[in-house]
């Protein structure tokens, strides 16, 4: 699932299923296991922080009378965790103006990183981190309009085919969402102990 944007979502929730909780609870040996999901927002979303869904999870079990304390609350946190550990690596294969904005064409489409379609991701030139004179549109390389990672982004104001570009935030569903289009699949490198190595191969389909 993708991130709940507002916490009142797992309050709501809970509320709903009270009167099937309170039953729950009294029938239960011990205490009873409320498992109130996923979707939680990477550690440096923008938006409310996991003590904002804590705190709705904390109301929404007081609200169908029940005491937090008292129970035992699972979480879902895997994309939460992950989201930020990975990223698409790409370079810019073309850049070109036209109706007076600067394009950068990278080598790697939004097929690989599908989630931009729904929320920002963070964009980064690392050869010129703190030069950001330039206002971009970063386009993928697959033939169709629609191949947008994003507009406005700020990077260098001499960036050039060559230029690495990292579009941060791929650590979850992106990897397994892919799916190969036009282009091989990309490598896959992860890094241990201090040193890269090499999950997946550069290959001709995405499993």
């Amino acid at each position: 699932m993708g991130t709940l944007s507002a916490p009142e979502a797992y309050r709501d929730a809970l509320v709903s299923w009270a009167e099937v909780l309170r039953d729950l609870a009294k029938a239960a040996e011990g205490r009873l296991t409320v498992d109130v999901g996923g979707g939680f927002p990477p550690r440096n979303a923008p938006g409310p922080g996991w003590e904002a869904y804590a705190a709705a999870v904390a109301a929404g079990c007081r609200e169908a009378g029940l005491r937090p304390e008292e129970l035992h609350l699972l979480i879902e946190p895997g994309r939460s965790l992950v989201e930020e550990h990975g990223a698409l690596v790409c370079r810019v294969a073309v850049r070109k103006p036209r109706d007076g904005r600067q394009l950068l064409v990278l080598d790697g489409g939004t097929n690989l990183a599908r989630t931009v379609k729904s929320r920002a991701h963070p964009i980064e030139f690392p050869a010129a981190p703190g030069d950001l004179g330039g206002r971009y549109r970063l386009l993928g390389a697959n033939c169709y309009e629609g191949d947008v990672f994003a507009d406005e982004v700020p990077g260098p104001a001499g960036a050039a085919p060559g230029d690495l570009v990292v579009i941060g935030g791929a650590g979850g569903y992106d990897q397994p969402f892919a799916h190969l289009w036009v282009r091989p699949r990309p490598p896959v490198h992860a890094l241990d102990g201090g040193r890269w190595t090499v999950v997946r191969e550069r290959g001709e389909t995405v499993r």
